[in-house]
């Protein structure tokens, strides 16, 4: 649902597109994050026992709701999930976008757990396991109790911690509490290695990433510099501009030939060490970046007795950096250079 120039009812200035802004399970009221844990609550929660919900026409209560929800009174159609008023012809509410038609079938079976829509009869949903119950229905959009626990720490903190994509790392990290998600992959890990480390603040395991990378690229390096003097060779006698076209091809088919009889095994075993270790990283992302935020909560919580800058610092410490990804980019270039360099010197170092 769009929000945006909707009042807070918290602190009354206008949500926007860019606010973090966290919408009540019992009455579908959106207001910003830090609002609701200023309050610790929703801030229409003392009327939840009335039946209220919020619409973005105004609030309404159980008492004042129509009797059957979705069905057309005066020429209207009232949306079965936020209650707004929509015309006739309409087939998605204008307010919050819900499907205002009846198509007859069975409904899908929302999970309260991870948010995914499972197939009509479903008891176990297909993405976290979790336990489902028929009559379960999907809200607005799912948002979890901020209260909610996953093992000493609630919902919101973890949520103040990891900032972004927080749905997605809630049922990992639940997965990881009971103790079977200790390996998980992670596509971004996978593909962008150490710069999603860094980009997750978790500096040591991305150093440790940079230097397993850089090392790696030591196996090909005599392969490099072979193929590398067979290139300025032939480009040295080309650029002089002193050879006949037909010693100039003569020249290029050495090169193709001496470039075939290059070793290319080293090439093979680097190749199968980078995916490996690309493994490594997307298989125990989830994992590492768990265990990183408890360390982090241990820290604050043991140096820290003040509850607001406890929530400071968890927000400083926790969240994601794109100036981490940069620097990232030029400690790879730089490990890299430096470890060619050794592999060079080598001889003479010793």
């Amino acid at each position: 649902m769009n929000y945006e120039n909707k009042p807070c009812p918290a602190c009354g200035s206008h949500l926007h597109e860019s606010d973090d802004v966290v919408v009540c399970p019992v009455c579908a009221t959106p207001q910003h994050r830090h609002c609701w844990q200023e309050n610790g609550k929703c801030i229409n929660e003392e009327k939840h026992a009335e039946g209220y919900i919020w619409s973005a026409e105004g609030g309404t209560f159980a008492d004042d709701a129509p009797e059957m929800p979705g069905k057309e009174e005066a020429g209207v159609k009232i949306c079965p999930f936020c209650s707004s008023e929509n015309s006739p012809d309409a087939a998605r509410c204008g307010a919050c976008g819900a499907s205002l038609e009846d198509t007859g079938e069975e409904s899908t079976v929302y999970c309260n757990n991870c948010g995914l829509h499972n197939p009509p009869g479903s008891r176990i949903c297909r993405r976290c396991g979790a336990p489902l119950a028929p009559e379960q229905a999907a809200p607005v959009f799912y948002i979890p109790e901020l209260n909610e626990k996953i093992g000493e720490h609630s919902v919101a903190e973890i949520g103040a911690y990891v900032k972004t994509s927080v749905r997605k790392f809630l049922p990992k990290f639940r997965k990881i509490e009971e103790g079977g998600g200790k390996v998980s992959f992670n596509w971004a890990a996978f593909f962008f290695g150490h710069l999603w480390y860094f980009y997750r603040k978790m500096y040591k395991q991305g150093i440790l990433i940079i230097l397993a990378l850089a090392a790696s690229s030591l196996i090909i390096a005599s392969t490099v510099n072979e193929c590398s003097k067979l290139y300025l060779d032939f480009y040295s006698k080309y650029s002089a501009g002193e050879m006949t076209q037909e010693e100039t091809l003569t020249a290029y088919k050495e090169l193709m030939d001496g470039f075939k009889a290059v070793d290319k095994r080293p090439l093979y075993v680097w190749a199968a060490l980078a995916v490996t270790i690309r493994l490594i990283c997307a298989l125990f992302a989830y994992n590492m970046y768990y265990r990183k935020m408890l360390s982090d909560f241990k820290l604050i919580s043991e140096e820290i007795e003040d509850r607001n800058m406890q929530a400071l610092l968890i927000s400083h410490r926790g969240g994601v950096s794109v100036l981490n990804i940069i620097c990232a980019y030029f400690l790879y270039q730089v490990a890299g250079n430096v470890f060619t360099w050794v592999a060079q010197n080598v001889s003479q170092l010793f």
